[in-house]
């Protein structure tokens, strides 16, 4: 920053960097806010209804296994494979 004395003895203060013109900043404000509402989607994978049946009996089959097949139910393994494959493919569109 600069300090210059005029002949009335009032300081004038001018900065060293030039300041920003008006057009700039409206400019740099409208790309900024553009920016922010461009939303860019990612690739939307897919799964064949088939497939997500076969990921369930899967897993509801590994549950059933890991506790050797004694208690619980078809049905209790069956909906909790299925939340599980659901939260998995939660992105996926079935097809």
């Amino acid at each position: 920053m600069v300090k210059k004395t005029t002949s009335k003895n009032t300081e004038v203060k001018k900065s060293a960097a030039p300041a920003k013109s008006v057009a700039t900043h409206t400019t740099a404000a409208r790309a900024k806010e553009q920016a922010s509402t461009i939303s860019v989607k990612a690739p939307t994978k897919t799964i064949t209804h088939s497939e997500k049946q076969r990921m369930i009996a899967e897993a509801a089959y590994l549950r059933a296994l890991s506790r050797n097949f004694v208690g619980g139910s078809e049905t209790e393994d069956w909906l909790a494979a299925e939340a599980e494959v659901n939260k998995k493919i939660n992105n996926y569109k079935v097809v």
